[in-house]
């Protein structure tokens, strides 16, 4: 796991320095933002490149709070308002020294990220282009190739925006390109432009160039050209232009752009081929089936969730790989989430009681909210786990939790609340393969034969400890009609071998509640 205090014990004090060390998470990118941003996700190392007073970088502190860590300049980031928030959010903030330049110390930060992750074997790195790939290396002399043909800085984008490539010569061009270069991304301000534009709508559904014209903002025009194989959408060369329509070069662009397209499913077969590995080490850690407990997942304690939704009707591959996307909409970069025979499995870290994504608090918040909107959306949590075995048990917890789960319930249901269910279903299965041994069979004979409410009664004031008042409420009837019941239960034909049922013994009352439960479950 690389940290923001790795990073800066790789850039050396030269660059940058600690100004607060917080909590230790992963840096996964990073990303500039300033205080009007979308507040940072886990995983970003979040870059106040802009931020020139103490004011904004304490409300920057605050907006990352739940990031990898806050790159600021000196002396903002010693100031103690700012690092009394830091404090309040274990937010890792980091000190650029002023005479050193943002594009050197990202550079070497984007640098020092690649280095790591290609020397980590640990589940969730993503493949990533490192010195000596050749698809990356051809992907930049593509890149240099279409920026001659239209005569405009280019860069060659896969379809979550991450950036592959750019074109040399970056001088003349705008803020959002230099900052999608430098943090290897397009930053999340962005792409909320160009989706509010509908760009990425047509890129998805069109084989056709866009052309997107400058705007006031200080975003320059964009010429961009769709990459597609077989209708699907793979990625994007983004050319900063003023030409809608590209120079007479059609049949070479065309032939470039099929060139980065081949680049791009390489890629793509290399970061499913990873995806793969990363749901088997998922799959065996949800299991509990591996030798030892995974070096990835930490101490934990961590959670499984069997997830219900969001459409039923499609298969378990299909519906995990919706749960996975709609984590990462929420800003779970890598989601532990596999699909597993006939179910769908989360695996969430228990200890983060704040919004953290990959947290169970976090998971929550977002699978209430997709429930407002869709009903088929069921979370159900097991136990809390530190080891292989109570992984297990939790894995069938949520299996059982979800299964017994009714439509009157809450979108999410964990063991602490539903126990008393798990215990009574366990104990109901456990009596389908006996005969009924018990007053309840003569007495459902009688009442199919002469009608009454004679089984309800009895299961209302079993469950009312015997008070004929709440049972009456809860059936919705006068008391004396619940005293009236209880009488003709005495001398009943069929119930004179049983002797007297009587409700003030305990295990009478444990056993007859069973048997009414059995009831229930075998009629529906």
């Amino acid at each position: 796991m690389i940290t923001a205090r790795d990073l800066a014990s790789v850039l050396t004090t030269s660059f940058l320095t600690e100004a607060h060390l917080g909590a230790d998470r992963a840096v996964l990118g990073l990303e500039i933002v300033d205080p009007d941003s979308p507040a940072a996700g886990a995983g970003d190392l979040a870059l106040g490149v802009g931020v020139l007073d103490v004011d904004s970088a304490t409300l920057l502190v605050q907006r990352a709070a739940h990031a990898a860590g806050l790159a600021l300049r000196e002396p903002l980031a010693q100031a103690p308002q700012v690092r009394d928030a830091a404090r309040d959010a274990e937010l890792t903030v980091l000190a650029v020294r002023p005479e050193v330049g943002w594009s050197t110390v990202i550079s070497l930060l984007q640098a020092a990220l690649g280095q790591g992750a290609a020397g980590e074997s640990a589940l969730g790195r993503e493949v990533r282009g490192v010195a000596g790939d050749p698809v990356y290396q051809d992907m930049f002399d593509l890149a240099d190739t279409v920026s001659r043909l239209l005569g405009a800085p280019v860069t060659i984008e896969d379809a979550q925006s991450r950036v592959l490539a750019y074109s040399t010569g970056q001088d003349d061009t705008d803020s959002a390109r230099m900052s999608t270069i430098f943090g290897r991304q397009v930053p999340t301000t962005v792409r909320h432009h160009f989706r509010a534009r509908g760009v990425f709508r047509k890129l998805a559904t069109s084989n056709e160039p866009i052309f997107v014209p400058a705007t006031d903002e200080g975003i320059k025009a964009r010429y961009i050209v769709p990459l597609k194989v077989g209708g699907e959408w793979l990625g994007s060369i983004w050319a900063v232009t003023d030409a809608a329509e590209p120079p007479d070069y059609s049949s070479e662009l065309r032939a470039a752009a099929e060139l980065v397209t081949l680049q791009l499913r390489r890629l793509h077969a290399q970061r499913e081929m990873h995806r793969q590995v990363q749901l088997d080490q998922v799959r065996v850690a949800i299991r509990g089936s591996g030798l030892a407990w995974p070096d990835w997942l930490g101490a934990g304690p961590w959670r499984v969730a069997v997830l219900g939704g969001p459409d039923p009707a499609m298969s378990p591959t299909a519906r995990s790989e919706l749960w996975t996307a709609l984590a990462r909409r929420h800003g779970w970069r890598e989601p532990l989430i596999a699909d597993l025979g006939d179910d769908v499995c989360a695996l969430l870290e228990d200890a983060h009681q704040d919004a953290v994504a990959g947290s169970r608090a976090w998971f929550l918040d977002v699978a209430g909210q997709e429930a407002r909107t869709n009903p088929h959306i069921a979370v159900a949590l097991g136990q809390p786990a530190t080891s292989n075995a109570g992984l297990a048990d939790s894995l069938a917890q949520a299996r059982e939790l979800l299964l017994a789960r009714v439509p009157e319930d809450p979108p999410v249901v964990s063991i602490e609340e539903a126990w008393p269910r798990l215990v009574l279903g366990r104990a109901v299965e456990g009596l389908r393969e006996h005969a009924p041994v018990s007053p309840l069979t003569p007495l459902l004979v009688h009442e199919a034969a002469h009608g009454g409410h004679l089984v309800e009664t009895l299961e209302a004031v079993l469950d009312h400890w015997g008070e004929v008042a709440r049972a009456a409420r809860a059936l919705d009837v006068h008391p004396n009609t619940i005293r009236y019941r209880l009488t003709k239960l005495d001398g009943l034909d069929g119930l004179d071998g049983w002797g007297d049922v009587d409700l003030e013994d305990p295990a009478q009352r444990l056993a007859l509640r069973l048997e009414i439960a059995r009831h229930r479950a075998l009629v529906g």
